[in-house]
């Protein structure tokens, strides 16, 4: 899994090579490869608001660890 750390918390995502990420204080923007915007993130004090925008995911946040994974799923 490839990892970004944002803020506090470490952002961990299933498809190493497809992404890369944009970062500004505590907000980010991960995009594939053909530039579309996979996720917009920022995180404020204890809130975090995740914008899922091109592909269908699930999110798991590991608390203890400061960790949010997303993880790409088939749609039908």
């Amino acid at each position: 899994m490839k990892q970004y750390d944002l803020g506090d918390w470490i952002l961990e995502f299933d498809h190493e090579d497809e992404y890369r990420i944009i970062k500004y204080e505590n907000s980010a923007v991960v995009i594939d490869k053909e530039r579309e915007a996979v996720v917009l993130i920022s995180l404020n004090g204890d809130n975090i608001c995740i914008e899922r925008t091109y592909y269908a995911m699930i999110y798991e946040f590991v608390k203890d660890k400061n960790i949010i994974r997303f993880r790409t799923i088939e749609e039908n």
